[in-house]
C-alpha cells in the first residue's frame, strides 16, 4: 500500500519514518522549504532560530529514544538555563535552582 503523509513536523515525519521501517512505501508533502514544523527554525545571517519555542525535559524519555534511535544523541545538550528579563530598567535574573525547583527538571536544546 502507498501512504501519503500532509505535513512534516514532529507527527509526520516520524510517521513516514516509522511506515518506511515497516516497508510502506511513504510520500510526505510538506509546503515549507525546511521540514520540522513549528520545531524546525531559520536563518537570520549566521544565527539559527527557532520558530517556536520548544524544549525537552529530561523526564521526556519517549523523545529521547527516538533521538538515539537516530543517532542524533551526541547533539543533545544538556545545558542550565538562565532566563533573564527586563522590567523598566530593572534586569531580572531567574537562576538554574529556581528553574529546576519550579519545573522539578533540566531544560535540554540541541546545538
Amino acid at each position: 500500500m502507498d501512504y501519503a503523509i500532509l505535513g512534516g513536523g514532529a507527527l509526520g515525519l516520524m510517521a513516514a519514518y516509522r511506515l518506511s521501517q515497516a516497508g510502506q512505501s511513504v510520500m510526505l508533502f510538506e509546503q515549507e522549504p525546511l521540514a520540522g514544523g513549528l520545531a524546525a527554525g531559520f536563518r537570520i545571517d549566521d544565527i539559527w532560530l527557532e520558530k517556536f519555542y520548544h524544549h525537552l525535559f529530561r523526564s521526556d524519555t519517549t523523545a529521547i529514544r527516538i533521538i538515539e534511535e537516530l543517532g542524533l544523541a551526541d547533539r543533545l545538550a544538556w545545558i542550565r538555563p538562565r532566563t533573564v528579563s527586563r522590567k523598566k530598567t530593572r534586569r531580572i535574573l531567574i537562576e538554574t535552582a529556581q528553574l529546576r525547583k519550579a519545573l522539578g527538571s533540566r531544560v535540554a536544546t540541541t546545538p
